[in-house]
């Protein structure tokens, strides 16, 4: 399986996210984990959500 920091680029502007390549900040490091455990099936689940509630319009 493709990891979901495959494609992740740090090097365009300021990461909040991550601090170098593949390398957590100390804040976001729990975070980090927790996207690493989900498989594709749960991410698409979780995108195809985010994409209807966009699509409605709904906050």
């Amino acid at each position: 399986m493709k990891s979901i920091w495959e494609n992740y680029n740090t090097e365009i502007a300021y990461d909040e996210l991550m601090c170098s390549e593949f390398q957590p900040r100390q804040i976001s490091y729990s975070l980090c984990q927790y996207l690493n455990s989900l498989n594709k099936e749960d991410i698409d689940k979780r995108k195809a959500a985010a994409e209807l509630v966009q699509q409605t319009g709904s906050s």
